[in-house]
């Protein structure tokens, strides 16, 4: 996507899309893909919205920027894919402002404008870690519709492993820092996935295993941060107990 800091950030090796070379691109060779053709989706909801401004201007901007799609019909069809995400009353949210929104209804404002541009790849970072778990089974579900209609690539990073399994035709794992690929896991589960599929031995399975691939980095940090958490209460304890002193 082009956001690293270009004066601090080292890429080696080759990233392509669609035969072109992304490495190494200029700012104005990497804007004729950004959003047409890779859009990408925070972990943070804030991230996607400027405060003063209102929802319908930022929903609309792809429309009206990238595509030329008047005023008009921009608001329309930006009314229309948020019923697609389940957020009725449409006209009345997009002239709402983004304090009105908690973290949690912010997010389902981030999928209408990124899919807008109809882009072939979608890069998701933890989009719904900040949701309750709740909402992030419906968020998890929409998507997976939304895949199935455009049979999209999406390249979803996710700490839950339920997510991953659910979500995904392949799970690439990683270890602890430095980061390295400990295994590729193909998911066989049918499709089309429901909430259902979370159920079933077969889902058990796959959990299971991706568990037993990270159970050792997953102890290791745990136990590391618990000594780390220790060591900080003993020195906080001895300045308190000096300055009684």
């Amino acid at each position: 996507m082009g956001l690293h800091d270009r004066r601090r950030t080292r890429i080696e090796g080759s990233i392509r899309v669609g035969g072109d070379e992304v490495v190494g691109m200029s700012d104005h060779q990497m804007r004729r893909i950004r959003g047409s053709v890779v859009s990408m989706i925070f972990q943070d909801p804030r991230a996607h919205v400027n405060p003063v401004r209102r929802i319908g201007d930022f929903m609309t901007e792809a429309l009206r920027t990238n595509l030329d799609v008047p005023a008009a019909e921009a608001n329309r069809r930006a009314a229309e894919m948020l019923g697609q995400v389940g957020i009725a009353d449409g006209q009345r949210r997009l002239r709402q402002d983004p304090h009105e929104l908690s973290g949690g209804m912010r997010q389902p404002y981030t999928l209408p404008p990124v899919l807008a541009d109809d882009p072939q790849i979608l890069l998701m970072g933890e989009p719904f870690s900040a949701l309750d778990a709740q909402s992030r089974e419906i968020m998890q579900t929409e998507l997976l519709r939304i895949w199935a209609e455009g049979r999209k690539t999406v390249l979803f990073i996710t700490h839950q492993i339920d997510e991953a399994v659910y979500l995904a035709d392949r799970v690439i794992v990683f270890g602890r820092r430095p980061g390295r690929v400990q295994d590729v896991v193909p998911i066989d589960l049918p499709r089309p996935r429901t909430l259902d599929s979370k159920y079933t031995p077969e889902f058990a399975e796959h959990v299971n295993v991706h568990w037993h691939l990270i159970k050792e980095d997953v102890v290791q940090q745990g136990y590391q941060q618990g000594i780390s958490t220790k060591e900080g209460l003993h020195d906080r304890t001895a300045v308190s107990r000096r300055r009684i002193g």
